[in-house]
């Protein structure tokens, strides 16, 4: 069973890497392969009756997947986690005295990428973040326009609203960057 299940977390592994689209040239594929191939060589050990071979193999198995996980999974996973490009794009497309807020999502990346210039609620001194249209209307009543991070779930309540004016700037995975202003 032991034998078996090394054999079927690295096996694992390697589905999941490629459904991730993990890179896997040069050396990188000497790296996915390594956990599957220590694996074998542990259930091997354990066939012949070798238990110590089959100890060090598990413990082996571990730091590989580890090493492999960081090395070939993380830069894949960063972007799905983190709004890094998301941000970047938003920071971008600030027009002089425009800030970042925050409809229904909220999230670090843009306050750091955007360099300061986030809204902050001066009551309670955070970055703003609109639970309903009439904060976002309220807040916008006192800037011309804000990039507004939120999900895509959201849009076509914003874009409904007779109040607002919405312009996309950019998207990553579900969550999009739209320029709303309050029409006039």
């Amino acid at each position: 069973m032991t034998g078996l299940t090394l054999i079927g977390i690295s096996a694992a592994f390697l589905v999941y890497s490629q459904r991730q689209s993990v890179d896997v040239s040069g050396w990188r594929a000497l790296l996915l392969g390594l956990p599957l191939a220590i694996a074998l060589v542990s259930a091997a050990s354990l066939a012949v009756r070798k238990n110590r071979g089959l100890i060090m193999g598990a413990g082996a198995l571990v730091v590989s997947l580890i090493l492999a996980s960081v090395v070939l999974l993380f830069p894949t996973l960063r972007d799905e986690v983190s709004l890094k490009s998301l941000s970047l794009e938003a920071a971008a497309a600030l027009r002089p005295g425009e800030k970042i807020g925050f409809y229904l999502k909220k999230e670090f990346a843009p306050v750091f990428y955007a360099e300061g210039r986030v809204l902050c609620e001066p009551k309670r001194g955070t970055t703003f973040y609109a639970l309903h249209q009439a904060m976002l209307a309220s807040a916008l009543e006192s800037e011309p326009s804000l990039i507004v991070i939120t999900t895509t779930n959201w849009v076509q309540g914003l874009e409904a609203d007779p109040r607002f004016s919405t312009e996309f700037i950019a998207a990553q995975g579900d969550a999009l960057a739209l320029r709303v202003a309050l029409k006039k």
